[in-house]
């Protein structure tokens, strides 16, 4: 660039020299008169003017030129230097992925909300027993089978609700031995607090009385029908236990009853150390659950009738969506509300907001069918849908339960405890209660205060426990409205 920047300067200077030499030759041929002269002057004034501009400006043009190689040559040098740092950074995520997907015994799948896993490493390749490309993008029942689903879909919804789930359980796989899994399932939060789905981290604890074989059954004997048989013989042998957990008030309240969740608990569970709620997928299967929902009813108002009951004490009991369609059950309680001579407001249903939303006519007739006897009714899970609490006032619900992953997402940022707030304003607007559930900390405690949320429940309130340890000394207020209505 400089040699031909000095080449055009020297042809600048000859092309002038040649062209006054020219000049000079032409005025001596006009014999020196002035009017040519001035005229060729002129002329060799503007030659001279051009050829000075034109050189300027190719200095300008280098000095440009030249301004922008150095800064594309400090660009690349930036450049060079950050691929080299990313080359490094890849090759360090490349070993750790590496590390993850094809040496962690521990066996890893990510499950979208579709149910179907997106991703998995190489430990649950081999565990399951198929290739990848028969895992990849497949559901969770095609995987592992409609059994080993039904196994685990009720803690994948739990995850999927924004709880951390942690259990252990014994699995066998068709064709293979009986293991000993250790299971847990953490969901993925988005930036906004909704749950994009679950990882789920397991691990193989098996021990050698894990993998003795079962008893052969007789080949007349069919296995659905022998554990219909056990859960059956269970409900007939009362080989249940009733748990509660309170639910306490946020604030202080004029007028309170002691409130509870009841929770079902299989005694065989803790024989066989499974994780409380494990029967209920094979009881959904069988279609048990309306009687389970049956005996849960019976012995909570033989307890609230008996000599531990405390004056106005309300126990919440969950119903499955088969109890709901059931047209004997609401007689059923009607005769045993009666019959047990227990205050209007002892129990509170409380169905999930899937279940109503899926067959809102359903529930409407459940709750007509009760009507006069002062049950009140419960929503659960409400949060991770677009808020309709005019329905839920047409339904005549009384509370609102806050789904668990809002509540869990809340301590994450200001917009999980502006939703929670959206919540309480929505339902008191409407006159209805709400519930936080999964409160673990004194922390979400407090923010749910501030959020005007009415009652809370969780670990951090207290641990479910059998009923007959005795009441919590935590209290559920009742409006004097709602006391008179119910009188």
């Amino acid at each position: 660039m400089i040699r031909i920047a000095a080449a055009n300067r020297y042809a600048a200077i000859a092309g002038m020299v040649f062209l006054a030499a020219a000049l000079l030759t032409t005025i001596s041929l006009t014999k020196f008169d002035p009017q040519w002269i001035v005229f060729l002057g002129g002329v060799l004034a503007a030659a001279a003017l051009a050829g000075v501009s034109r050189a300027v400006n190719a200095q300008w043009i280098i000095a440009r030129r030249t301004a922008q190689l150095d800064a594309a040559r400090a660009k690349l040098t930036i450049e060079i230097r950050l691929r080299a740092n990313a080359e490094e950074s890849l090759a360090e995520a490349q070993a750790s992925a590496k590390l993850i997907h094809e040496t962690l015994p521990a066996m890893l799948a990510y499950v979208d909300l579709d149910g179907c896993v997106r991703y998995h490493n190489r430990a649950y390749a081999r565990w399951i027993g198929r290739p990848s490309e028969a895992i990849e993008g497949r559901s969770l029942e095609e995987i592992l089978g409609s059994e080993a689903c039904a196994a685990v879909q009720h803690h994948m919804r739990d995850a999927l609700e924004g709880r951390d789930v942690h259990y252990e359980s014994t699995r066998t796989l068709p064709g293979r031995e009986t293991c000993r899994i250790n299971a847990q399932y953490l969901p993925d939060f988005s930036a906004d607090g909704k749950v994009l789905g679950v990882f789920a981290v397991l691990t193989d604890v098996t021990r050698p009385q894990d993998v003795a074989r079962p008893a052969t059954p007789a080949p007349d004997e069919e296995e659905p029908c022998g554990l219909r048989a056990l859960l059956i013989s269970a409900l007939e042998r009362d080989e249940f236990t009733l748990y509660w957990q309170a639910i306490a008030p946020t604030g202080r309240r004029a007028r309170e009853v002691s409130c509870h969740e009841v929770l079902l608990r299989m005694n065989e569970e803790e024989e066989m150390h499974l994780p409380p709620g494990a029967f209920l997928p094979l009881a959904e299967e069988l279609g048990l659950l309306p009687e389970l929902d049956r005996w849960v009813i019976r012995h909570v108002l033989a307890f609230a009738a008996g000599k531990n009951r405390k004056a106005g004490a309300a126990y919440f009991v969950n119903l499955s969506a088969p109890t709901i369609l059931d047209p004997e059950f609401a007689p059923f309680v009607r005769d045993c509300l009666k019959a047990a001579r227990v205050p209007d407001h002892t129990l509170c249903f409380e169905l999930p907001e899937p279940d109503l939303l899926a067959n809102p006519a359903a529930y409407r007739e459940f709750v007509a069918a009760l009507d006069g006897t002062g049950c009140r009714f419960a929503v659960s899970g409400v949060g991770r849908t677009p808020l309709s609490v005019r329905l839920f006032k047409e339904l005549r619900v009384d509370f609102l339960k806050i789904d668990s992953g809002l509540v869990l997402a809340m301590l994450n940022g200001a917009q999980g405890l502006a939703r929670v707030k959206a919540i309480n304003i929505a339902a008191h607007a409407a006159g209805l209660r709400t519930i936080a559930e999964c409160v673990e900390s004194d922390a979400a405690r407090a923010s749910l205060e501030s959020a005007d949320t009415d009652f809370v429940q969780g670990f951090g309130i207290q641990r479910p426990r059998p009923m007959s340890a005795g009441d919590s000394a935590h209290t559920l207020h009742v409006s004097p409205e709602r006391q008179k209505a119910t009188a």
